[in-house]
Order: structure tokens, then sequence, then C-alpha cells
């Protein structure tokens, strides 16, 4: 697995498997600013954030 990355330049360890490269808090601090920014909009598989 290669490095989990957020941003240009920034690298963080690489995480032992899928779900904990899932939970690596840059993911999860990546995933909310998303989620911010689309105002919590359903995606692609629509369900709504609440």
């Amino acid at each position: 697995m290669t490095n989990v990355t957020v941003g240009e330049g920034y690298f963080h360890e690489k995480p032992k498997d899928f779900l904990a490269a899932v939970l690596d808090r840059p993911n999860i601090l990546h995933a909310y600013d998303r989620v911010r920014r689309n105002k919590g909009a359903p995606g692609i598989d629509g369900l709504k954030v609440m």
C-alpha cells in the first residue's frame, strides 16, 4: 500500500491495512472538509449527511 496523502507535499505514515487507511486522521479530515464544502448534499449513493 502506498502512503496516504492529503494535499500537496504532505505524507503521512503508511497504514497497515485498508481500515487503518480509511480511519487515518488526515484522511478523515479531508473527507470531512469535502462534506462541509458540499453542504452535506447526497453523493452518487443518494445518502444524505445529517
